[in-house]
């Protein structure tokens, strides 16, 4: 598919996404439809103690990376900026908030990141963003994650650059998947 699909692939993708049997009721259905039964989500799914064990092993690693390698005040402009492009939300108040990624890493391209934190455009850097393939390139494409849209790795998808630059994650990150082999979910 193109890197900016049409409406009708678009609409074709996500009707083909639809779930067409709903065999079990949904909360956010019946919720849209004014009828709240909290039942549907309460009381939540136990996690298996070993799982849990496994989880709260892996945060705690992230956690001492963090303390150990990221400095908060540096971080703060920058989620700033996120914010502002609406690429990031933060949830809460104070000590307590948190930060939700809003977009998706294989469609969002980073031209307007890339814009805002490194490269301001202008004639100077045009011929440079179309070379690196900038207007182009996907925030997991940036990243050097899988691509979900067709199977290949960004340094197979290429572009006018060559493969895309890779952040450089701790050990412990990349060896801990799910059974799905996708990254575990950090909350």
């Amino acid at each position: 598919m193109a890197a900016n699909p049409t409406y009708e692939q678009s609409k074709e993708i996500a009707e083909a996404s639809r779930e067409a049997d709903w065999t079990k009721p949904s909360f956010g259905k019946q919720l849209f439809l004014g009828s709240f039964q909290p039942d549907l989500i309460y009381p939540q799914p136990r996690t298996a103690p070993e799982m849990r064990a496994k989880g709260d092993a892996f945060l705690a690693r992230l956690r001492a990376f963090l303390v150990e390698h990221v400095d908060p005040l540096q971080i703060e402009p920058v989620l700033e900026d996120l914010v502002a492009i609406d690429w990031v939300a933060r949830l809460g108040e104070g000590e307590e908030s948190r930060h939700v990624l809003l977009v998706e890493p294989a469609t969002e391209l980073v031209a307007p990141l890339v814009a805002r934190l490194l490269l301001a455009p202008g004639p100077a850097t045009a011929a440079f963003s179309a070379r690196a393939g900038l207007q182009a390139m996907t925030l997991a494409d940036l990243l050097g994650t899988r691509l979900e849209a067709d199977g290949r790795s960004p340094q197979q998808a290429g572009g006018a650059g060559g493969p895309p630059s890779t952040v450089q994650m701790p050990a412990f990150v990349n060896q801990h998947k799910s059974s799905a082999g996708s990254p575990c979910p950090i909350s």
